[in-house]
């Protein structure tokens, strides 16, 4: 069992603190805490105080001596957990650039279906440019974890929004979902499909600017490639991709026909959870969700919310059609009719992004980048048992 002071000289040589700061923190814990505490107490202590992350505690108590590095990223935090991995705040060592990291479960190593949502995910994040989408700068593995490093993600997720406030007012919910119907007008036109759009895989930053993420349900044109690197025809998990609650009956029945209406209809039930603080067709069973978002009307959004314009329930209305042709044909129009509802502050929110590292983005575009996975020798037996490890705690598929 590790001490204190085992503790102070993990915490050092993984550069969390320096010297000083170590041992004026470890004193004021002695200082306020009981004879009886023990190095559980000291790791939560430290982390209340904000001067550890969550993510370092839970590694110092499993006896990670550090540094934490992933391939040439060093991890800071955990940021959330996804069905098709784990993000982490991190940076990169030589550049100091910020990231987001994207760990992989290991069980994609034995699953060539789950490989193939891999690499469409990285195919299609390599290859978008917008404002409302994430940017994807590097694609790795090291020992058996796979990584992905994009941009350095301030904020939360929609969904982690509506668990808080359980819903939105007219005007906020409209200028969110106006920015992610602007991101998928983009993805759409190049010939991106996203297939997952939900309230989960929208970013929120603190300056209200909306970033689409995720896709590992993702179709494009490249899409015959899964198969051909696989060797697999598609299982009947990948043909039903994408989240319940928010799935077009489209999709549900042929999610590779499934088009740009198909995420015009999720994102039609992202706002509607947005102004009612439930999805349209709340049901345990997906089996008879499914059948629901086939069969069942949707509740209108102003019996459940009378505040809400009748113009907008309409709108709404018309992105939950049954029949795709019934639908708005494009997500840029979805944007234009929902625009009246935004406040003229929100329409253009500020970026307040980082600036990027010329020379890390050159590394990440050159043999080294995104794309292909890199393979990195772990440098140290420490190195190699802290990817053990994070394979471990943070590499199990959700």
């Amino acid at each position: 069992m590790s001490s204190a002071e085992q503790i102070r000289e993990w915490i050092i040589k993984a550069e969390l603190m320096t010297v000083d700061a170590a041992d004026e923190w470890i004193s004021r814990w002695r200082t306020q805490s009981a004879p009886t505490s023990g190095v559980d107490d000291l790791v939560a202590w430290l982390v209340a105080q904000d001067v550890l992350s969550e993510f370092h505690g839970d590694a110092l108590l499993a006896e990670q001596s550090g540094p934490y590095l992933v391939g040439p990223y060093r991890v800071h935090e955990k940021i959330a957990a996804g069905r098709l991995g784990t993000l982490f705040r991190a940076e990169h060592v030589e550049f100091h650039q910020a990231v987001s990291l994207k760990v992989f479960p290991n069980e994609l190593s034995q699953s060539p279906e789950k490989l193939a949502r891999l690499g469409r995910e990285a195919r299609v994040a390599v290859e978008v440019d917008h404002p409302n989408v994430v940017r994807t700068y590097h694609i790795g593995a090291e020992a058996s974890v796979t990584y992905m490093a994009i941009e350095d993600l301030r904020g939360e997720t929609l969904a982690t929004r509506l668990d808080r406030e359980k819903k939105l007012t007219f005007p906020t919910a409209c200028a969110i979902i106006r920015q992610a119907a602007l991101g998928l007008d983009y993805l759409h036109s190049q010939g991106i499909i996203h297939r997952d759009v939900q309230p989960g895989n929208l970013w929120i930053t603190p300056s209200g600017v909306v970033k689409i993420m995720e896709f590992g349900a993702a179709r494009d044109a490249l899409e015959f490639l899964d198969t051909l690197v696989t060797g697999e025809q598609p299982t009947m998990m990948d043909v039903i991709v994408g989240t319940f609650d928010y799935m077009s009956p489209d999709q549900a029945q042929n999610a590779h026909a499934a088009d740009a209406r198909s995420d015009i209809y999720s994102l039609g039930c992202s706002l509607f959870h947005c102004l009612t603080g439930q999805v349209p067709f709340p049901d345990k069973n997906p089996i008879r969700q499914m059948m629901r978002h086939n069969n069942e009307p949707p509740k209108s959004v102003t019996d459940l919310e009378p505040g809400v314009p009748a113009t907008l329930a309409e709108t709404v209305a018309a992105m939950l059609a049954k029949k795709p042709e019934d639908r708005y044909n494009q997500a840029k129009d979805v944007a234009w009719a929902i625009e009246q509802f935004v406040p003229p502050a929100e329409l253009s929110p500020g970026d307040e992004t980082p600036a990027i590292n010329d020379d890390f983005l050159q590394w990440a575009r050159s043999a080294e980048g995104p794309t292909a996975k890199t393979s990195v020798a772990v440098s140290s037996p420490e190195g190699a048992e802290f990817m053990h490890w994070l394979e471990d705690r943070y590499g199990s598929a959700k």
